[in-house]
């Protein structure tokens, strides 16, 4: 037993940087946090009769806060005051088992008030979007690392626009606008076809109205006994005048179909040209 705070809340301590922080910060870690530092709040005026809160069980109440509030992406400044008080409890070198004095009670429960109107105040201050998981696709996965559903090889030979459109049509599923992500995505998946094109014959498309890539290569190829790559031309076609189409609305599950197959077309390509 450590003084001042038990061995296994420590070595939890010691051990803060390495917790994950790359998750998005969720509704739930702020009723977790406002429930934890709220409880701690209530026990400390109970407290002044009963006498009952010892160094160790603060400490693990903060410890716990400290990390809900720190297992997010988003860096809050109420963190370091937490860990502050953290810090003084390691060097306050006391039994853990001893019972918290009148004067730190009284501390703590100002710093409580502090920390949860700072809270709330920064919380408050950013712009929260709720992103969609209905699928099998991973969303907030996407959102972070694009590149993940694509060939390591594949997505370096891409074209910085071609990435930007994939990347774009990632988000827009995950905040749950189907029409966008669709749209973005067959618009890289035509850029993509027009890559192809001009390497399998030497000429050139040239840019014209959205979805012409895909008029020129379904008027010059067999679509039965065409190259590999165009195998979901059809598909991709129907999709198309879907999302052109004002009273045809496609929902989060044709968005996501059109992602996978917009994503096999793209790796074919690739592999057919390298």
């Amino acid at each position: 037993m450590t003084k001042g705070i038990s061995n296994d809340i420590l070595e939890s301590y010691e051990q803060f940087d390495e917790y994950p922080t790359e998750s998005d910060h969720h509704h739930i870690q702020s009723f977790s946090l406002g429930w934890n530092l709220g409880r701690l709040e209530t026990a400390l005026k109970w407290n002044k009769d009963m006498r009952f809160l010892t160094y160790e069980s603060v400490s693990n109440t903060l410890l716990h806060s400290l990390l809900i509030i720190n297992d997010s992406s988003i860096n809050l400044k109420v963190i370091d005051e937490i860990e502050a008080t953290v810090e003084e409890l390691i060097t306050l070198e006391k039994d853990p088992d001893e019972l918290i004095d009148d004067d730190f009670a009284e501390e703590l429960e100002e710093n409580i008030n502090s920390w949860q109107e700072k809270y709330m105040e920064e919380i408050g201050e950013r712009d929260s979007i709720l992103v969609v998981e209905n699928g099998v696709i991973n969303t907030r996965h996407l959102v972070r690392e694009p590149d993940q559903i694509f060939d390591q090889d594949c997505w370096a030979w891409l074209p910085a626009d071609i990435k930007s459109n994939l990347t774009d049509s990632m988000k827009a599923l995950a905040v749950d606008i189907p029409t966008a992500s669709m749209f973005l995505s067959l618009r890289s998946v035509e850029a993509s076809l027009r890559i192809w094109y001009e390497q399998e014959t030497g000429d050139e498309i040239q840019y014209g109205s959205w979805g012409s890539v895909l008029d020129r290569l379904e008027s010059e190829f067999d679509q039965e006994n065409g190259p590999a790559v165009l195998n979901n031309l059809d598909y991709l076609r129907d999709k198309r005048n879907d999302v052109a189409h004002p009273d045809i609305q496609p929902d989060w599950s044709h968005a996501e179909d059109t992602l996978f197959i917009v994503r096999r077309t793209i790796t074919e390509i690739h592999s057919e040209i390298n």
